[in-house]
């Protein structure tokens, strides 16, 4: 059972210690480089009760599992009731990427 675990923590710490060489590498190598923007735009209709779930999904997307790109949402309201223009609104004003039209 010891052994078991002393393999397992040493797996654990060599993939830790890869993980901070790549990250390292990847700060000195692509420094300068500029981040990809992507740009996403949402056309919103009616009433949508799930829009602040789509626009964090479509961030954590972008951010977290592609590290080197930025996202942009640009709500476009096509006649979208009240309360998801509310939603809409608040989210821009928390959140900096996401412009309201």
């Amino acid at each position: 059972m010891n052994l078991l675990c002393l393999f397992f923590m040493i797996f654990l710490a060599a993939f830790g210690f890869i993980d901070l060489i790549k990250s390292i590498f990847k700060k000195l190598l692509f420094q300068n480089k500029k981040v990809p923007i992507k740009e996403v735009k949402i056309p919103i209709y009616g009433h949508c009760e799930n829009i602040e779930f789509i626009i964090r999904k479509i961030i954590f997307k972008y951010t977290w599992l592609q590290e080197n790109s930025k996202v942009v949402i640009k709500i476009i309201n096509n006649g979208a009731d009240d309360e998801t223009l509310k939603i809409c609104e608040n989210l821009t004003k928390k959140i900096s990427n996401i412009e309201l039209i």
